[in-house]
């Protein structure tokens, strides 16, 4: 018996390589999130195409801090004008597998998860339509 437990407590405490590669934090959050997949809608058909980004000014992403501050990063093409960044700071809370994200103007919530340092979120829109949106951790 006590040859069981010593084997188990030396089980637990060695040192393993490939615990070492997988950061502790991998399915948090926390970090910054590129835009890399989402919904659209052929004839009702929901279909998850590449996210568009505007390639010549920057890739767009979203930044959750721990202290539950979010910031937006989103780049456009006025007319007439050369590359805007534009950004927006919203906060959010999780709760299970739910995300919560409030800005000035609205709180929304959505079901989340991560998995391989990709985000998934698949949230209802205001047409009662489910959108998922895949962001890759950057």
């Amino acid at each position: 018996m006590s040859f069981a437990a010593m084997a188990l407590l030396l089980g637990l405490s060695s040192c393993n390589k490939d615990d070492e590669a997988t950061p502790s934090n991998a399915n948090s959050i926390v970090g910054k999130w590129e835009w890399s997949k989402e919904t659209i809608y052929n004839d009702g058909n929901p279909i998850l195409v590449d996210y568009e980004h505007t390639e010549e000014c920057g890739r767009d992403y979203m930044v959750f801090e721990a202290s539950g501050n979010l910031t937006e990063v989103y780049y456009e093409i006025p007319p007439n004008s050369g590359c805007e960044e534009y950004d927006s700071m919203a906060s959010y809370t999780i709760s299970g597998n739910t995300l919560t994200i409030t800005d000035d103007l609205e709180t929304y919530s959505a079901n989340y998860s991560i998995s391989n340092n990709q985000l998934t979120i698949v949230s209802e829109g205001t047409d009662g339509i489910e959108y998922t949106s895949i962001l890759v951790r950057k």
